[in-house]
């Protein structure tokens, strides 16, 4: 349904264009600037660390973040739902954030990681072992409006 909305809006979009409807130039304000999000759910794996998790991110994903001029994440322990955790980090570059190989931002972040771990061997087994603390996860992207 979703396709067929953005389909049915680009379709009156074209068509109004096509008839010569044009927008006053008072009307077309600059976009707003916004901060964007990545949240993250996260579910513990069963006999999970969670102190090993705390430690990983004091110790490495957050000085990691630091290093390279990002924000510390925001880790939110949920207290009802689904999920052990929520994890909101801001993306400094907007969603273009998500072609990690054209952004030089999460380049900078892996070399940082890797020299930080001693090695990229290091690096990966510590992703791996992170990653299996989680038996379970989701990710939402949101932006605010000043």
């Amino acid at each position: 349904m979703t396709l067929k909305v953005k389909g049915l809006f680009a379709a009156l979009a074209f068509s109004t264009c096509s008839v010569g409807i044009s927008i006053p130039t008072a009307a077309q304000e600059a976009e707003e600037a916004r901060t964007t999000y990545s949240i993250t759910y996260l579910k513990f794996a069963p006999g999970a660390d969670q102190d090993r998790f705390v430690e990983m991110r004091d110790t490495y994903i957050d000085p990691t973040r630091a290093a390279v001029g990002m924000t510390p994440a925001m880790v939110h322990w949920m207290n009802s739902g689904d999920w052990d955790l929520m994890i909101v980090t801001e993306m400094p570059d907007g969603l273009a954030s998500l072609d990690m190989h054209a952004s030089d931002r999460n380049r900078a972040y892996r070399a940082k990681a890797i020299e930080m771990a001693g090695s990229e061997e290091a690096f990966e087994t510590m992703s791996k072992e992170y990653n299996m603390l989680f038996s379970d996860w989701s990710q939402a992207y949101s932006h605010t409006h000043p």
